[in-house]
């Protein structure tokens, strides 16, 4: 959990759909705010400007991703930073072919709306204003990190 990384001070808003989520990391993290909400039709109201937004493994999930980025974009402080974890192709194919060997949890990939490439990530990306600044590919290149400044 990216939480675990942050110094004491930082502020940290989580949110996620999954209410059970939700309130497992309330138990953990007694001291951040966590938040039930389906940001596929955009971010909760009253939500201030961030330093950084991270979205693990989000973006493959949603229905209207380029809405989400611009709410991003829009809720970034100017040299605000937005990360994005997300299965690669090759990743999405190699974990479809585990799940047949029974190897990894079935299913999980029947929520995903769209796997997208560096190129097509880095696009959708650019098209809400926002600078790619770094890009690497993870866990045997079956997923790939974004990172991306608001100006």
């Amino acid at each position: 959990m990216t939480i675990a990384f942050l110094p004491p001070s930082t502020s940290y808003i989580g949110i996620d759909v999954s209410l059970p989520a939700i309130e497992r990391l309330r138990g953990l993290y007694p001291d951040h705010e966590f938040i039930q909400h389906d940001v596929d039709g955009g971010f909760p109201p009253g939500l201030g400007d961030f330093d950084t937004i991270i979205m693990l493994a989000v973006i493959e999930h949603l229905s209207a991703p380029g809405y989400v980025l611009e709410q991003c974009s829009e809720h970034l402080r100017p040299g605000g930073h937005l990360v994005i974890t997300t299965p690669t192709p090759s990743g999405e194919r190699l974990h479809g072919l585990l799940q047949r060997l029974s190897l990894a949890n079935p299913g999980t990939d029947q929520s995903h709306q769209h796997i997208y490439t560096c190129d097509e990530l880095a696009d959708l990306v650019r098209s809400r204003g926002l600078t790619v600044t770094a890009f690497k590919r993870f866990e045997f290149g079956s997923n790939q990190l974004m990172v991306a400044r608001r100006a």
